[in-house]
């Protein structure tokens, strides 16, 4: 008795191998009894077909029927979401969205691979690929409920409705954050050959950092820096709302120093990759010295 067969579109022999042994093994308290189920492949490069088979007389679809779909369901849930999941992103990126270039595609197919694993912001969650996974068993029981072929790919493009919009949806947001990127590196380019023209103006700059959002900005004489006889430079940050980081790049940028120190404990923060993203070789990092231990130790921090 034929009981169902599902096909897949790969030309990689490792693909069609797993699929098989997963199948196998997902069936393995029903392959080859008395009672069971055996597996039948046929291939027809690039298309791989597998027919599960109840072994008669013993097996009766109509006792079986909820377990052999549910784990039908669930290997082809988990071929999905391993296998056809990057490949779905990319055709909606491309189709939808209208990215060509293979350098888009790529770049943007790797924000939604870092949305769809993320579990530390509250986009996403630890069990966001269960639940995709859930929803596609429950989507493919169904189907198998009422039909017994089932080619996947097909099955992708014009069933999986709701799957397809969550994918759409982490395409949206990637694509957002894609183009926020694009304006951000256009904007730093845009900065630096600003600051690359225009003539220095004093011969050093301290850029102390205190912790958060908390900077002091010294010249050489460790004095804070005035721009009031110089034309101030407004920089504000695509899709950026941090007003004080704002003004520190833009005093920097006003008064042009020939070396810029950057004394930080968290070197690793936004503001002071892009300070040393703008200056390049004119910006030095320091995370501790004596020039800086006034100003970043805890002890000074908790005088203010």
């Amino acid at each position: 008795m034929e009981l169902f067969t599902v096909t897949i579109t790969t030309t990689s022999d490792e693909a069609r191998s797993k699929f098989h042994s997963q199948m196998e093994h997902e069936f393995a308290d029903l392959h080859m009894q008395p009672e069971g189920v055996t597996f039948t492949e046929a291939r027809n490069s690039p298309e791989y077909q597998m027919t599960c088979h109840g072994i008669l007389p013993g097996f009766k679809l109509t006792e079986h029927a909820t377990k052999v779909y549910s784990k039908a369901a669930n290997v082809l849930a988990e071929y999905i979401l391993e296998v056809r999941e990057r490949a779905v992103l990319r055709r909606i990126i491309r189709k939808e969205f209208h990215y060509k270039q293979a350098e888009d595609l790529d770049k943007i197919e790797t924000y939604c691979m870092e949305l769809l694993q993320e579990t530390t912001e509250e986009f996403r969650t630890p069990d966001d690929r269960e639940r995709r996974k859930r929803l596609l068993v429950q989507e493919i029981t169904q189907y198998f409920e009422e039909n017994t072929t089932l080619h996947v790919e097909g099955f992708i493009r014009f069933r999986l409705d709701a799957y397809t919009k969550e994918l759409r949806d982490i395409v949206e947001y990637a694509v957002d954050e894609y183009i926020l990127d694009q304006q951000y590196h256009e904007f730093i380019a845009l900065l630096k050959y600003f600051v690359f023209v225009q003539e220095t103006k004093i011969p050093v700059a301290h850029v102390m950092h205190r912790g958060d959002h908390q900077f002091v900005l010294l010249n050489d004489q460790m004095r804070p820096i005035e721009t009031k006889q110089m034309t101030s430079v407004v920089v504000e940050m695509p899709d950026h709302d941090i007003e004080v980081e704002d003004m520190i790049v833009s005093t920097l940028i006003t008064v042009s120093p020939q070396k810029i120190y950057i004394h930080t404990r968290e070197p690793e923060l936004q503001v002071i990759k892009t300070i040393q993203q703008i200056f390049e070789s004119r910006a030095q990092l320091c995370v501790y010295c004596p020039v800086c231990s006034p100003y970043l130790s805890e002890s000074a921090q908790q005088h203010d």
